[in-house]
């Protein structure tokens, strides 16, 4: 069974460079705790904060990623192993662009 995160924001910090950015789930699944960092010039892990912040805090905040559960036809592009991951409830993410 999957978590129902649908709407909800994320924060993700890396601990290497100290960027932080926000995530939103645009559909409900399973969504990792550590992420690439978005930071051009880190390439690091960020580790997710596990929606801790208040949601109302993260409202007025643009996403930089976005977690997604892709239709079948690219879910059919993927390797073999990412169309497992999705159709066991894992999602994909994308950045947002502004």
């Amino acid at each position: 069974m999957t978590a129902a995160f649908k709407g909800k924001r994320n924060i993700y910090l890396c601990e290497d460079c100290g960027h932080g950015f926000v995530s939103i789930d645009r559909d409900d699944g399973v969504t990792p705790f550590m992420t690439k960092c978005l930071n051009a010039d880190c390439g690091k892990m960020a580790s997710s904060l596990f929606y801790a912040c208040p949601q109302p805090m993260l409202a007025g905040t643009s996403p930089a990623l976005e977690w997604y559960r892709p239709g079948e036809p690219e879910i059919a592009g993927l390797s073999p192993s990412v169309a497992d991951h999705v159709r066991k409830g894992g999602l994909l993410s994308r950045v947002v662009r502004p």
